[in-house]
């Protein structure tokens, strides 16, 4: 079992399920927002849990929790890139998600290496 990164990382994993999206209204950026109410309903809810792991993952990378409000940086991605529009950073952070069974996984780092894929492990595999 090798190290992820030398750099701080910020993750979050989160399930999949159903919810009233309108509270992207109060979340998401009017961006992000515009663009989850454009697509179609069986989109959304993707399209949902994608904004809010990029997000989660990148105020734990930066550890300030949810005292930066959530829609006051905003994300603009499609397959292959992910980029974070947020005037009050001046560093590079990088960004993957992984799709995983029924669960959304984003990472964030300033090191621009990730892996390919994740793999589940159980808790009697973890060395300490």
């Amino acid at each position: 079992m090798g190290t992820f990164s030398s750099f701080e990382i910020g993750i979050d994993i989160e399930e999949v399920k159903h919810l009233n999206i309108d509270i992207a209204e109060n979340f998401f950026s009017a961006y992000e927002y515009r663009t989850l109410l454009s697509l179609e309903n069986t989109k959304q809810l993707d399209y949902f849990y994608d904004i809010w792991t990029l997000k989660e993952c990148y105020l734990k990378l930066l550890g300030t929790g949810l005292s930066a409000p959530l829609n006051s940086f905003y994300f603009n991605f499609d397959e292959k890139n992910i980029a974070l529009i947020n005037n009050d950073i001046d560093k590079k952070l990088y960004f993957k998600q992984y799709p995983f069974s029924k669960y959304k996984i984003s990472v964030c780092s300033e090191n621009n290496y990730f892996p390919e894929k994740i793999i589940e492990i159980s808790i009697q595999d973890i060395t300490f």
